[in-house]
């Protein structure tokens, strides 16, 4: 039983590989859509993206990057249906996954792109890069519109599901660095493209009794280790609440009643309430 097992898999193996045609170099980056229908590959030389059906195992399209540079990254984002490439030219080109069309180029990293990522509402798009910069580019506006400068190159780059936080790994770091997006708490917050002082990590030490990693020196971070989780969660919606806790009337005053009340000399005793 089990060799005809083993009989029909490597048929179906070898007919697989009989169909479908490889790349022309080491496939980097793979990504399927929201539906899970559609599977996109790159590699490392042909600067050729390929759209497989994942039902029929068939290759539906090719994409071709501007200036065909090798592939290095691939984000699909299920929100609005584009489809980002981290190019080994230091570039990002966005596509749109329905029509195939180029949407945007972005150009600024100095070194290899390590990381890219959308954000929550798919508006915005992230990358980390060995030039050791965490950079912010808007897909509305098609430019990079913010730059954080580290010491330590970042490797890669993940945004919360709500949008609130940032997380980053370094080289050389055992920690993860969660940042806190601004923007997200208020829209006014605006960044900087200009040169500015990289921003130093704290030094994480894992302990030998612990997996948990201890941060030695965090002197100007926040940490929410200590705090009860109860206290911090609703940051995000502290405005929303303290809208929805307004009273609905203005507070009315109530009616001076004497200290001591009068008592009813009665078969039941009681107070006068009534004056």
């Amino acid at each position: 039983e089990f060799s005809r097992i083993a009989t029909l898999t490597e048929t179906l193996s070898k007919q697989a590989a009989v169909q479908l045609p490889a790349h022309e170099a080491v496939v980097r980056a793979l990504a399927t859509d929201a539906l899970g229908e559609v599977l996109i590959s790159g590699d490392e030389k042909s600067g050729i993206l390929r759209l497989w059906n994942i039902k029929t195992f068939k290759l539906g399209q090719e994409l071709v990057l501007k200036g065909k540079p090798g592939v290095a990254r691939i984000v699909w984002c299920h929100l609005n249906n584009l489809v980002a490439i981290a190019c080994d030219d230091f570039s990002i080109q966005v596509f749109d996954g329905s029509t195939g069309a180029l949407a945007r180029v972005f150009y600024g990293h100095t070194g290899r792109i390590t990381d890219i990522a959308f954000s929550h509402d798919g508006r915005m798009l992230l990358s980390t890069g060995m030039d050791s910069t965490l950079r912010h580019w808007s897909l509305p506006d098609g430019c990079c519109f913010d730059i954080e400068s580290f010491e330590e190159a970042p490797t890669s780059v993940a945004v919360s599901p709500n949008g609130e936080f940032v997380a980053t790994t370094h080289i050389d770091s055992l920690g993860i660095m969660i940042w806190v997006n601004k923007r997200f708490f208020n829209p006014l917050v605006v960044g900087s493209v200009q040169k500015r002082p990289n921003l130093k990590l704290p030094q994480a030490q894992a302990d030998g009794n612990d997996d948990r990693a201890t941060i030695l020196s965090s002197s100007g971070l926040v940490t929410l280790s200590k705090v009860p989780r109860s206290q911090w969660t609703v940051l995000a919606d502290l405005q929303r609440i303290k809208e929805r806790n307004k009273p609905t009337e203005p507070v009315q005053k109530t009616e001076e009643a004497p200290f001591f009340l009068p008592t009813i000399s009665d078969l039941k005793p009681g107070f006068q309430i009534e004056s």
